[in-house]
């Protein structure tokens, strides 16, 4: 070794050395360093965490329709809709309208509710509309064809002597008289 340049006996030295170390850390030769966070699988580096192919552990897959989060495979949610679980399994939902995931996961709108931009409101049957609400008191379903005080819209009050028919406000007549 004497008989070589100093700069080979410097690189040599290093590179007995980095075996050496190696050695005692337990690492295979063929082994891939990986940054924090990743694992070598099959010489390739990845992160369990998220990677579909490899999900929680090497060569884990996750089946069509799911995606690796937190190295579990879940169901895959199209835009606009949002991962719930239940008993079942993984499920999406819309949160905006499911009235058993109204707002989040797992709320469910009481019996004559339905789910209308993610809150439980009151549910009016064919033919009713909902009327009130806020400052114009509580939600209440109501016929605007008929309703004196919500006539053809919500808060359209027919004057004193009219009466709402067919979404109109028209006069009324005294017992006994004809319109």
């Amino acid at each position: 070794m004497k008989s070589m340049p100093s700069r080979v006996r410097r690189s040599l030295s290093v590179l007995i050395t980095l075996l050496a170390l190696s050695t005692l850390w337990g690492c295979d030769a063929n082994e891939v360093w990986c940054p924090d966070g990743a694992k070598a699988c099959s010489g390739v580096c990845v992160n369990l965490d998220n990677d579909p192919k490899h999900c929680g552990q090497c060569h884990a897959r996750c089946p069509a329709g799911k995606v690796c989060a937190n190295s579990k495979c879940i169901t895959s949610c199209p835009a606009g809709q949002a991962l719930c679980k239940g008993s079942g399994g993984d499920y999406c939902a819309v949160l905006d309208t499911d009235p058993k995931n109204c707002g989040k996961c797992g709320n469910a709108c009481a019996s004559g509710k339905e789910c209308s931009g993610g809150r439980c409101e009151l549910a009016c049957p064919k033919g009713l509309s909902k009327c009130g609400g806020g400052d114009a008191g509580p939600r209440v379903c109501t016929n605007l064809k008929s309703d004196n005080n919500n006539c053809g819209v919500c808060g359209n009050s027919c004057k004193p002597g009219e009466v709402c028919s067919n979404g109109k406000c028209a006069l009324s007549c005294q017992a006994g008289l004809t319109n």
